[in-house]
């Protein structure tokens, strides 16, 4: 999706869900594997950028890099991969957030992209807004004319309503390239990390544009 925009926007004030925002899978004995950067305890209210990495983050951070050693050490592009991911893990701060949007940069500029990022929490959002409204919002904040969101956004978005705000809402609709993952079948889906263990960074960046837009 950062591929395919010329802004994108961050959402990190809006309620932290469990699930794929600290979460992803990596390629484990030959099967995708999940792995969790865990958290303080926290609200259930908080907002994305109300939480918090671990107090026990040295350990955690440790734990997450020996199973990426493991589970991608003998991947043809492991040093360079092991040595970014090792780079992020190295926290500027402990805040959710703050470590997804450098996350998002450091990648950004990895693959060469010009993608202005932004967070939504700067952008003067009316903070009482839900939904569609918000997201509206947020792109006449940002003098968008076209909005692209993940396919599941079908079932949460309606393009008569964006186009009513003079809004072109389209859906991306990712393919998702086959690549050699050592011996075994190819398993898609996986974290961007799993991607760059086996291709080097113009392969990337030509996956990261085999997408459509509906």
């Amino acid at each position: 999706m950062m591929q395919a925009v010329d802004e994108f926007v961050v959402l990190d004030d809006v309620q932290y869900i469990r699930g794929w925002i600290n979460r992803n899978r990596l390629l484990w004995n030959g099967k995708a594997d999940m792995f969790t950067l865990p958290l303080r305890k926290g609200s259930n209210r908080a907002s994305i950028n109300g939480r918090f990495l671990t107090e026990n983050w040295n350990e955690a951070r440790e734990t997450l890099l020996n199973r990426v050693s493991h589970a991608y050490g003998k991947a043809p592009c492991f040093a360079s991969t092991f040595q970014l991911l090792d780079d992020l893990l190295t926290l500027k701060s402990d805040n959710l957030a703050d470590f997804l949007f450098d996350t998002l940069t450091t990648l950004r500029d990895a693959f060469g992209m010009e993608t202005v990022l932004s967070r939504s929490s700067l952008l003067g959002t009316v903070d009482d807004l839900r939904g569609a409204e918000r997201i509206l919002a947020i792109a006449h904040g940002c003098n968008a004319t076209e909005y692209i969101n993940a396919p599941g956004g079908r079932e949460l978005y309606d393009k008569d309503d964006f186009k009513a705000q003079g809004i072109d809402l389209k859906f991306i609709v990712p393919n998702l390239v086959p690549y050699q993952q050592f011996d075994n079948a190819f398993g898609p889906g996986l974290s961007i990390l799993d991607v760059m263990m086996f291709n080097d960074p113009n392969e990337v960046r030509r996956m990261l544009g085999a997408y459509t837009l509906e």
